[in-house]
């Protein structure tokens, strides 16, 4: 094995790493978002059952 293939090797699992990471990221944000979304239907849905 070349030092070549293993510096390549190493860069590839780094980026791997990195895109999982930005992957994690991205659906935890997507997550906290719909939460946050679920809570205001349910608090606009409270306000809505007061008022009747």
């Amino acid at each position: 094995m070349r030092t070549t293939d293993l510096t390549s090797a190493i860069f590839l699992t780094d980026t791997h790493r990195e895109i999982e990471a930005k992957v994690n990221i991205q659906l935890n944000v997507f997550i906290s978002k719909s939460m946050l979304i679920l809570e205001l239907t349910v608090e606009q849905k409270r306000t809505l059952s007061q008022r009747c």
